[in-house]
């Protein structure tokens, strides 16, 4: 397969360093803004294989051969024969819309376009594209080397082809789908989301502290702490998903991490565990106090009653869901 994807940020460069790894991907182009951008990323690339020549763990004669199978550009039509393009631009919508057009407008009439956004609405990306059964969300986690799970959602059920397409990329690159209608696309940032909310309300009303709580959700609930994702996905995705991805309910709870998110940013803090160490997020006055088994109860119920209510309007499968949140997120086995 001939693989494209635009946008050079860090899951861009995943992708890119990911589908290295796979002799079924014939090439794989990477779309830069600029050429600056894509000669740096090039010559990245050049002294990581000649460091392997170096080594003895490559032959010179393959050098030549990965950089014309796996390069940058900054020109759309290199993306001409790709049978898959995922697009990984700024996390905004009109950035994304635009990009989208711009990959439509250069690729064969048979390219599936992929949008790996987080949190924006799909059909939203694809507004302004032509033969929307040929487009649709496909959403990694970062990183995107270790996770296997992928949402998909397509902007049209009326387009076999498409799928077939993606299935089999996916599969060469031993990655999960899990699929999911338009209308509940994205169901693990949403959970996420709202997992995110709830356990912050936690921090500020009770009296655990920063570094037990992040212990306590690694041991009891899932692989990494709550804020630890937060941290990694950085404040830009999680403000994005609180303000696209939030349910009713949880209205008040996604306000007070939305102002925490502010209060942060104004004061020039880039991740919660430095930001509550020096003091700048405090907790409410008279917080309760609960032990470290109540907080546990309380989480685990949280996640199962959020289970519950995607599976409940009956457009997903409780089993799959379960199954891609423990791939996806490392959900601990006893939540079921």
């Amino acid at each position: 397969m001939i693989i494209g994807i635009v946008g050079p940020g860090k899951m861009g460069l995943g992708l890119f360093a990911l589908l290295q790894k796979f002799p079924r991907i014939q090439r794989t182009v990477l779309i830069c803004p600029d050429s600056q951008t894509a000669a740096g990323i090039n010559e990245k690339l050049y002294k990581k294989l000649l460091k392997k020549v170096q080594k003895g763990l490559m032959p010179q004669g393959e050098v030549l051969e990965i950089l014309e199978q796996f390069f940058a550009s900054a020109d759309y039509a290199d993306l001409a024969a790709c049978d898959i393009v995922i697009e990984t631009v700024w996390e905004e919508l009109s950035i994304k819309q635009e990009v989208v057009q711009k990959i439509a407008a250069a690729v064969n009439d048979g390219c599936v376009i992929m949008s790996n956004t987080s949190s924006l609405d799909i059909c939203g990306i694809f507004i302004n594209v032509s033969s929307a059964m040929r487009c649709g969300g496909m959403h990694f986690f970062y990183p995107v080397s270790i996770w296997p799970t992928v949402e998909i959602s397509f902007v049209s059920d009326d387009g076999p082809p498409a799928r077939e397409q993606v299935e089999h990329f996916l599969a060469i690159i031993q990655k999960m789908p899990l699929y999911l209608p338009i209308s509940e696309s994205l169901v693990i940032s949403r959970l996420l989301t709202a997992l995110s909310a709830y356990v912050y309300d936690l921090y500020v009303h009770t009296d655990i502290s920063f570094l037990n709580l992040e212990s306590l959700v690694k041991k009891e609930i899932m692989m990494f702490g709550v804020f630890e994702i937060s941290d990694t996905t950085g404040f830009h995705i999680l403000k994005k998903c609180l303000d696209n991805l939030g349910r009713q309910p949880h209205e008040k709870m996604i306000k007070n991490l939305r102002n925490a998110i502010a209060i942060m940013e104004k004061s020039g803090y880039k991740a919660f565990a430095c930001a509550i160490k020096d003091g700048l997020l405090t907790k409410a006055g008279a917080p309760m106090i609960l032990s470290g088994r109540e907080i546990t109860e309380r989480i685990e119920s949280f996640v199962i009653d959020e289970i519950a209510y995607y599976c409940g309007k009956g457009a997903i499968n409780r089993d799959q869901l379960i199954i891609a949140l423990r791939d996806a997120i490392g959900l601990n086995d006893k939540i079921t």
